[in-house]
């Protein structure tokens, strides 16, 4: 778009943001201006292959930018797992457009199933700082009052209880969700996957680019 008559008919004006806060890779960063400027050379190309060679050590959710690839890989994983599954109800309060905008946003889902041996990912910070947002784990057993326990990759085994997302106004609960705060996570969209900390991934950006870009 910035290359266009238009663009420049307009005359923006324009703020240049150089600061970089979320990472301090030099390497990738400089990769990613690289692609966003069109002005890849041989040794970002070569930065980017010996990234997609390296082996897939450990645990490690996939990234992709389509819900039907997600989804495909989620149902197929849950499918092969052993024993009966446990399905969790979102429970909601208020109506029309704002909670339609509250479950759209949030990563919860409306109908949650879990078993044991289920691969999640944690979806919001604890309060008592048990989890963050992007924690990952294994369900491995459930508690009496049926709360899934889930043993994530540092070896922690934590339960995981119904928390709420809200939206207020003036002090008054306008639209309010409760679910648990997981989601099965062999894989995960890569727009559901921003603002939570993974410690590795397997992105496939096959789909991301539309023509033109």
């Amino acid at each position: 778009a910035f290359t266009s008559k238009a663009w420049k008919s307009s005359k923006p004006v324009v703020c240049y943001l150089t600061e970089q806060f979320r990472q301090d890779d030099d390497s990738l960063t400089n990769t990613l201006s690289a692609i966003r400027a069109g002005e890849v050379e041989e040794d970002h190309y070569l930065t980017l292959r010996e990234a997609s060679n390296k082996p897939h050590v450990g645990d490690h959710i996939k990234l992709y930018t389509h819900n039907e690839n997600v989804d495909a890989i989620n149902a197929r994983a849950f499918a092969e797992l052993p024993g009966e599954s446990r399905t969790y109800q979102m429970i909601t309060k208020g109506k029309g457009p704002i909670l339609a905008s509250l479950k759209n946003n949030c990563l919860a889902d409306e109908v949650l199933a879990l078993k044991v041996g289920a691969k999640v990912i944690c979806i919001k910070n604890d309060t008592e700082r048990k989890y963050v947002n992007g924690s990952m784990g294994i369900v491995v057993d459930f508690t009496k009052d049926g709360s899934p326990v889930v043993e994530l990759t540092d070896g922690k085994r934590v339960t995981i209880q119904a928390d709420t997302w809200r939206i207020e106004e003036d002090g008054k609960v306008k639209a309010e969700i409760c679910q648990l705060p997981i989601k099965l996570a062999w894989a995960i969209t890569v727009h559901k996957s921003q603002g939570m900390t993974l410690e590795r991934a397997e992105i496939d950006l096959s789909r991301a680019f539309a023509s033109g870009q």
